[in-house]
């Protein structure tokens, strides 16, 4: 939850600045705040605290990563010596940091990868900043609530992919592919073991150890979960259902949902009988991996 008590005032709307090949700004001392992100090159950030040469720190910003620097700090930027550089800011003072931590433990940068909501609320200042009515000044200062308190406390989402086996990571990305592409149906481990150039029974063996069950069992599990979804969300037949998630023959599905579930699929449509879809992945502690399994797809840069 955002810092009730959180009081922070922008100078200005968002600006975007451009820097030629090799060129640098500063070092210089600042007087409030100043939050920057890279939209294009790079740059080396150094930040000086004090006047001794030893307090000083440095980090690369690439695009998509997002600074907040302190007053009081000198900073000095150096840009991309070989492509232009483009980065957007804005300057702001705070008048209650709330609940915030002291602005000196505060991170010295973040990466919209790691805090992806960062990257909308940063695209969505710049959008606020060509309109100069009354209505925008505030949204916008609401929204530099929202990215200041996130930047500073997170918390960051888990990354439920980390630590996995290459193996694992190899298969579920050609599992999200097959999904994506065809719909959600019955990936055969013969067939995922070959795309992810391992053997089966290999994969069975990462797959079971890094997920505490084997790739066919926790594949059907995602499928049932968005079975029970659509049971629950949609008006299509339990014969539709059961196609939409990879299960053609209906008696085949009816009976591998109660298996799961403990009542037909029929009965999931009752109101006080409907199970909890993504109880069994919870239970497992599969759920995050499940919703990343089925996330869209996105085409690289």
């Amino acid at each position: 939850m955002i810092s009730s008590d959180l009081s922070l005032t922008a100078s200005g709307p968002a600006r975007i600045a451009d820097y030629p090949p090799g060129s640098s700004y500063g070092p210089r001392r600042l007087p409030d705040f100043e939050l920057v992100w890279l939209l294009a090159g790079s740059a080396q950030l150094t930040l000086s605290p004090g006047r001794a040469p030893t307090e000083a720190r440095s980090c690369s910003l690439l695009p998509g990563d997002v600074a907040i620097t302190r007053p009081g700090v000198q900073d000095h930027y150096a840009w991309d010596p070989v492509i232009s550089s483009r980065h957007a800011y804005l300057h702001f003072t705070a008048d209650d940091l709330g609940s915030l931590p002291d602005p000196a433990a505060w991170p010295a940068m973040r990466s919209f990868s790691e805090l992806p909501v960062l990257e909308s609320l940063c695209d969505y200042l710049l959008a606020l900043a060509g309109d100069e009515g009354r209505p925008a000044a505030e949204r916008s200062a609401q929204v530099l609530h929202w990215l200041v308190d996130l930047y500073v406390t997170g918390p960051l989402p888990r990354d439920p992919l980390a630590g996995l086996p290459a193996a694992v990571l190899a298969a579920l990305e050609e599992t999200g592919e097959i999904w994506a592409r065809d719909g959600l149906r019955l990936i055969h481990v013969e067939e995922l073991a070959r795309r992810s150039h391992v053997t089966p029974a290999h994969l069975h063996r990462v797959v079971k150890s890094a997920l505490g069950m084997g790739p066919a069992q926790f594949l059907e599990l995602v499928r049932l979960w968005q079975a029970a979804t659509a049971l629950q969300r949609s008006s299509a037949t339990i014969s539709e259902v059961g196609v939409l998630c990879g299960y053609p023959d209906r008696f085949h599905f009816s009976r591998r949902f109660r298996h799961l579930y403990g009542i037909p699929p029929r009965e999931a449509r009752e109101v006080g009988a409907s199970p909890d879809p993504a109880g069994p992945l919870r239970a497992a502690g599969l759920l995050g991996l499940a919703q990343t399994l089925l996330a869209p797809r996105r085409a690289a840069p």
